[in-house]
Formats: C-alpha cells, structure tokens, sequence
C-alpha cells in the first residue's frame, strides 16, 4: 500500500508534552493500517544506540509506521505503538547482533491490527522480517509472532492473540459474508477499494484467501451531473437500484465507495434488507481511539457544506468539525473534480492542499480527515503537521471486519 495511503498518522500524547513543554509532541508520519491511534498513556520509555540516526528514522518510520517527537541532531524521539523509544547516533556502543543475547523489544498487538501490519510487510518490507509464525490453529489462546531486525541488529517481536474465530478461520473454516460495493465514483478510488479489502483479506485469512465481492460500478459522469444540478432525488433513485441488484446477487452488506454519495445512505438502507457499512462510523472510530475530538474535513464541497457528515459525526461520536474557508473549500473541490477523479496528480495542488490543512491545524484542529476518496492519492502524512485519517483505508478495513465477523 505504501505510505500514501495512511490511515491515520500521529498521535496526540499529553504527558510528553506536558514533560516537554511542546505544543504538538508527536507528529507523523505513521504508516498505512500500522498503527491504530489511541491515547498514549504510557510512561514507558527506551534509549538505545544506532550506527546511524538516519538509517533508524527511515525504518522505525517508514516501515513500522511510528510518529516522532522531539530531536537534536544526534538524537530523535520515535513513538512506536504508543511508547517512546529515544534513537542516539552512538555507534560505539553497539552491540552486534549475535551479542544481543535474548534482548528484544515489542508490542502486543490488536489481531485487525497485527495482521494488516503483517500483510503489509510480506509485501513492501520482507527483507525486514526475520521470521513470521503462526500459532497452530486449534489453539484459540496462542499467539502469532511476527519478528523483524532493525538496521543495528536489534531484535523487534511483534504478537497477536490469537482468538477462538481466528482460530477456527485457520482450521479452514474461512468463510467471509459477501459484500457488495457501490463504486465508479469514481473508479480512481474504487479500484483502492477493490484491493484494500482483498489485501487485508489475506492478510487476515492468509495463504491464497481472498475476499468475496459483488462490484455494480456506474457512470460517474451522469452521477456528476446530478451532483452539481442537486438533483439528489434521481441520485438516490440510480444507487437505490444498485443497491437492489447487489442484494439479489448475493451480497450480505454494503459498501458505497464514495464519502459525498453517503449523503444518500438512508435512502440506500431503505431501498434494502441489508447493513450499509458507514464511511463516517469507520472514520470516527479511529479519531476516537486517537483520543482526539476536534478535527478538520476535506472532500468536496458537498461534503464539507452539506449537513449529513458533520452531523453524524458530531451527533453520534461527538467529534467536531474544522472546514477550510470558502475559497479553501472551492479549491479543494476544484481539485478533487478536475485533477483527481481524472488521475491527474499535480504538485502545485499538492502545495495549496498543504497550506489549507496548516491553517486548519492553527485553528485547533486535532486531526485530518481525508474525506473524499480521491484525495489521498494527492496527501500523504509527511504533507499534514497533524494526524491524518484516510477513510477509505478505514472503511475498506471497517468492511473486513464486518465480514469476518470481527
């Protein structure tokens, strides 16, 4: 997946920054479906010596996917799953990896969690993983293990318990529900869809698993058009049929691969005798595990205008809304429509995009939500000073879930 498609980087942790006296401690970036955000509470705390500072950052944060804090120019703060670990350019006092002994560091992991960060490093990162091992299925309590070598030798044990569904996945009973996706809208972000819930799948099931899906994916073009001449009663009508024609082949939910169309959701459930799996209750779960409760919105102007996404998430998670200002949101929109659904990527878009979410984060928003689908294919965390949240990574994650029973 790739950095670009984080779904939520940094974290907020109040104790370090009260110790520190810094306004914003941690800042990220965090890489894709690593780590799910949470408030640190921890005091736990590691200094260990590196060869080379730079050579570590690159790993603890491309790899693993941790947020840093404060730094000198020897020294850096990492925060990894929620605990500080202080990095110090100190290559004379290193041991070599044969030396080390039984010494080793680690995290125990949420399963959703351990396996997506599994999946993602057997496929960008293998050389990284020292051993990957599984607990022997019949064994609801065992834990899996995955074991990987930073670039100075130090031993990092990754584990998950294994649960008694889990286990009885891997003793072959491996079925997912069916889910349906509504997609087109456009197929830019429909096809990240398609292979996020394939990708965490496996990673979840293993081996060749994959994840049984039903795709009716319309024209945008005509949807568009309705869009923009608010004719959302014709909308409603086209997804409404979509929606019946993935019922009757099969499908045991739904999943509408767009943020703006969720403005249609009740007249999609209606339609239907099926769960709709909501983008802004698999988005808000992740800001409320970060411990966050004020963030900031992109999307299009529908979005961020409309009532329906800033009153679910204010209403049902109690989580405020940032937007940018008129022209802000003009541009954002512009973009998404003219650039982005076209699979045109522009950096001086990408430069405007970055000043709008600093102006955000000066008017006290906590976090970002990437809530158009498209838009992180333009923003990456290293383009946000705050932690971003890309929500078709969470509800594609949020589906999976839904599936596996999870």
């Amino acid at each position: 997946m790739g950095l670009r498609r984080a779904v939520c980087t940094g974290a907020y942790e109040n104790d370090q920054a009260e110790r520190h006296g810094a306004a914003r401690a941690i800042r990220g970036p965090m890489g894709p479906l690593v780590q799910r955000c949470r408030p640190v509470t921890s005091i736990f705390h590691l200094a260990m010596p590196v060869a080379s500072l730079r050579a570590s950052l690159r790993f603890y944060r491309e790899v693993l996917g941790a947020g840093t804090g404060r730094s000198g120019d020897r020294w850096s703060d990492v925060i990894l799953f929620g605990h500080q670990l202080t990095l110090h350019e100190r290559p004379e006092q290193l041991l070599p990896a044969e030396a080390q002994g039984v010494r080793h560091f680690g995290a125990v992991l949420p399963r959703a969690q351990w396996e997506a960060l599994a999946g993602r490093l057997q496929r960008d990162e293998p050389h990284c993983i020292e051993a990957l091992r599984r607990a022997d299925g019949a064994d609801a309590g065992g834990q899996d293990k995955l074991l990987l070598r930073d670039p100075d030798g130090y031993l990092i044990e990754i584990k998950a318990r294994r649960q008694a569904a889990a286990g009885s996945r891997a003793a072959g009973q491996s079925r997912m529900r069916a889910l349906g996706l509504i997609g087109g809208m456009s197929w830019e972000s429909t096809q990240h869809y398609y292979r996020l819930i394939n990708e965490a799948a496996r990673a979840r099931l293993g081996g060749l698993h994959s994840a049984p899906l039903l795709l009716e994916s319309v024209d945008f073009a005509p949807v568009a058009a309705m869009q923009k001449a608010g004719d959302w009663d014709a909308a409603a009508r086209l997804l409404a049929d979509c929606a019946r024609r993935l019922e009757g082949a099969g499908a045991e939910a739904l999943v509408l691969c767009t943020n703006t169309m969720h403005r249609l959701a009740p007249e999609i459930e209606a339609a239907v005798g099926l769960p709709l799996l909501h983008i802004v209750d698999a988005t808000a779960a992740a800001i409320r595990a970060a411990g966050l409760d004020r963030v900031a919105l992109l999307g299009t102007a529908f979005t961020m205008e409309q009532p329906f996404y800033r009153e679910r998430m204010e209403s049902r998670h109690g989580i405020g809304v940032l937007t940018p200002d008129e022209a802000g949101r003009a541009e954002v929109h512009r973009v998404i429509y003219e650039e982005l659904c076209l699979g045109e990527i522009r950096e001086a878009s990408r430069r405007r995009f970055r000043e709008i979410i600093r102006q955000l984060a000066a008017e006290g928003a906590q976090g970002l939500i990437l809530g158009c689908t498209e838009i992180g294919l333009l923003i990456s965390p290293e383009d946000s000073p705050i932690p971003v949240f890309d929500s078709t990574a969470l509800h594609a994650l949020q589906a999976v879930d839904w599936a596996l029973g999870d």
